[in-house]
């Protein structure tokens, strides 16, 4: 997860939420990840404890024990990796409002085959432009 940039670079050609989504500001966080690591991880500690034989009883308590406390990282993880879920989607959502002056995320979101913000930015545009189009067009047929 990189810092994330507040001005259209130099010599860059397009809004700035497309520059910041060129330059990984919109990328998918890790901690979803991680927390599948932990769950790993935990469940290599409980086949070690396995494998020198204890009995099916001292198992459990020692897979209890161990996933209380693999618990809590995955928890704080998974709570980590929707609050940035939700503000990069949110950053994404103004930050298309701001550079096509027309709110067609749901649309969007429908429509969009990819599952990259690049993805989602071209549908976006697509559909933008469209509806544009048939606005500006309803304008110019409206009576004054």
């Amino acid at each position: 997860m990189t810092k994330m940039i507040n001005t259209v670079p130099k010599g860059f050609l397009g809004p700035l939420v497309k520059a910041r989504i060129e330059h990984g500001d919109f990328d998918p966080c890790p901690y979803w990840e991680m927390s599948m690591e932990e769950i790993s991880l935990w469940q290599s500690e409980v086949d070690e404890y396995r494998a020198k034989g204890y009995s099916k009883d001292a198992i459990e308590d020692f897979s209890r024990t161990r996933w209380a406390v693999y618990k809590k990282r995955i928890d704080k993880l998974r709570e980590a990796h929707c609050e940035y879920e939700e503000l990069r989607l949110n950053t994404l959502r103004n930050g298309l409002l701001e550079a096509f002056n027309i709110d067609v995320w749901d649309e969007a979101i429908e429509e969009c085959e990819g599952d990259s913000a690049m993805d989602l930015y071209n549908t976006y545009s697509t559909i933008a432009t469209s509806a544009k189009r048939v606005r500006d067009r309803h304008l110019e047929d409206a009576p004054y």
